[in-house]
């Protein structure tokens, strides 16, 4: 009885927590690798709903690693995209720039959410979507 009660008391709590925005978007917290869970179309804010299952491909599991230096690699499994990124932590904005040469190849996101498990990224563009991650 005292088991219910408590996860009766103890899952609204988690479930504010997981809905409050995370305010701290300084690379300490962004830094490290991230696995890649899902992608949504539209801005997320509130990862409640969100799938928690990983999501695998036939090449495996993409990971996202943000570095100190400021360099990103994301790894698709088959293939990877390499490239810099700034990060403007007071409006919780990412800069990246692919190493591949290619002009226009900057893309803008927003951290939506960001805490010591989960990230969510939302490119910014006329049809937004959100990229949400956990960490590894």
């Amino acid at each position: 009885m005292l088991k219910l009660i408590t996860l009766i008391i103890l899952t609204p709590l988690t479930l504010a927590l997981l809905s409050h925005k995370a305010q701290d978007c300084t690379g300490d917290k962004l830094y490290g690798e991230w696995i890649f869970i899902n992608y949504y179309k539209g801005k997320l804010t509130d990862i409640r709903q969100l799938a928690t299952e990983d999501f695998k491909s036939e090449w495996g599991t993409p990971v996202m690693t943000y570095n100190k230096t400021g360099t990103y690699v994301n790894d698709q499994g088959d293939y990877s995209t390499k490239g810099n990124f700034i990060l403007d932590s007071n409006k919780c904005l990412l800069k990246k720039f692919n190493d591949n040469g290619a002009t226009g190849d900057t893309s803008f996101f927003e951290i939506t959410y960001l805490d010591d498990k989960y990230l969510v990224v939302v490119k910014l563009s006329e049809n937004p979507y959100s990229y949400f991650y956990k960490r590894k």
